[in-house]
């Protein structure tokens, strides 16, 4: 009975602790930007960026593209303010 209770507990214990690694995970997603900072700049996604003009024509954007792209910037600079602590009143 003993083996039997303590084996319960451990899967327990696995299914606990593999449910709130993938919380952990997808908590930390929501926080950060889909456009990945390179260097000090977030850029653009890459079909609202200049390209040579040996590399043939521009790629065609679809019209939601950069609001999405503002939007997705705008709340992250919001987090990291909040992150910082960051408040206006000074």
């Amino acid at each position: 009975m003993a083996k039997s209770f303590l084996k319960w507990e451990y899967f327990m214990l696995g299914v606990v602790l593999s449910a709130a690694s993938l919380f952990m995970r997808n908590a930390a997603n929501a926080q950060d930007s889909q456009y990945w900072p390179r260097g000090q700049q977030i850029p653009a996604p890459a079909c609202m960026t200049l390209h040579p003009i040996y590399e043939g024509p521009p790629p065609i954007c679809p019209p939601a593209v950069h609001t999405h792209w503002l939007m997705d910037l705008e709340r992250w600079r919001n987090e990291r303010r909040i992150r910082i602590g960051y408040s206006g009143s000074r």
